[in-house]
């Protein structure tokens, strides 16, 4: 050697090895550092070529690294091509979104391409209310849209669908006579949308509403020993100070037994039998019936519930004091209406707390 090792070199050297290194490597390189070239003899012609393959291996690891670089670069590069695509997907998509989307028309509610006849007895509204409401009566389960759809001669085909994410789902078709609104659904079952416990519109002519939002029909009290039923309702009837009412008033002994309405524990001897009526708007009105004590007004619970705008039968009062809050709900204003029927207590007359809701009776109680 044409020079000598510093100490820290000889140190270094005394290890076996090195980082994977051994001595007569670390030599070289060490003597290659300080500006010396290495005496390479033919004897050390292992030192040469082990060198070589440190420098062959560590070349090889650059190569790698680079590859290796360039491939997560061009995978970058992929992804984001794809996810320019998925974006480009999307937009065309959303743009494709015009009233149709993959392949399915999407209906436009409450619009019609063509008119219903001159004898026609409802209109595009009314159709959709009693279709909802019967489909509802039928399966239990609301549907957003129910529309006409197209016209054959006399029969009217309408639609029951609801709109999630930009699709319709259909739910029922009903084949219908514009007439009476009587047919079948696509199955063959029969449909009747004025029927059920409904009782229909054209029912409810003989009552003059005027501004008011419903009636109230005073029918007198019940007995001790009698069932609060229909057999009650007809016997209240036959009374002579209600003569002329069932003539009158024709519809009052269709409205179904699920329609009575009695407070909590049931009808008592001395309840006040009333019939009330919502007034039909073409749109569905919610009813609630929420009883009370009369004493100190604390709630004792939801009586009756209902998503028909239908008359129904209370059974109330018992105490001589009102003792339920009937509440009318419309669906498209969601205007609540709430009121308490009674008897006054100096002129037993048939009264009521909102002036919006018409007596269909003023006289005294019998």
């Amino acid at each position: 050697m044409q020079r000598l090792l510093s100490e820290r070199d000889t140190a270094m050297l005394k290890q076996r090895k090195v980082f994977g290194i051994t001595p007569a490597l670390l030599t070289v390189c060490c003597l290659t550092a300080c500006g010396n070239e290495p005496a390479v003899q033919t004897g050390n012609s292992s030192i040469a070529e082990e060198t070589t393959a440190v420098i062959i291996e560590t070349t090889a690891v650059k190569t790698e690294t680079t590859e290796n670089t360039t491939a997560a670069a061009e995978t970058v590069t992929t992804s984001g091509t794809a996810a320019e695509s998925t974006a480009e997907s999307m937009t065309a998509a959303t743009s494709a979104f015009n009233g149709e989307i993959v392949g399915n028309k999407l209906p436009t509610p409450g619009v019609h391409d063509f008119t219903l006849p001159a004898d026609c007895p409802y209109d595009f509204d009314r159709i959709s209310f009693l279709a909802k409401r019967f489909y509802l009566q039928q399966t239990g389960r609301s549907v957003q849209h129910a529309e006409a759809e197209k016209l054959e001669g006399n029969l009217l085909t309408i639609h029951l669908y609801d709109i999630e994410e930009f699709r319709p789902l259909d739910y029922a078709y009903y084949y219908v006579d514009y007439h009476d609104l009587k047919g079948t659904d696509e199955d063959g079952n029969p449909v009747e949308l004025e029927s059920t416990a409904a009782i229909s519109d054209a029912a409810l002519n003989c009552i003059d509403f005027g501004d008011c939002g419903g009636a109230a029909l005073y029918l007198g009290q019940m007995n001790d020993d009698e069932d609060f039923d229909p057999y009650c309702i007809k016997g209240a009837l036959k009374l002579p100070v209600n003569a002329g009412i069932a003539e009158k008033y024709p519809f009052l002994t269709d409205i179904p037994e699920e329609n009575y309405v009695s407070p909590v524990g049931g009808a008592k001897g001395a309840s006040e039998l009333w019939m009330i009526i919502p007034r039909p708007t073409g749109q569905k009105t919610a009813i609630r019936v929420l009883n009370f004590d009369p004493q100190t007004g604390d709630p004792l619970g939801l009586v009756f519930q209902s998503a028909e705008d239908t008359p129904f039968i209370l059974a109330c009062n018992a105490s001589g004091k009102p003792d339920c809050e009937i509440t009318f709900i419309p669906e498209m204003t969601g205007v609540q209406q709430s009121f308490k029927v009674y008897l006054s207590e100096s002129t037993y007359d048939p009264m009521c707390t909102d002036s919006k809701i018409k007596i269909l009776n003023e006289r005294r109680k019998s």
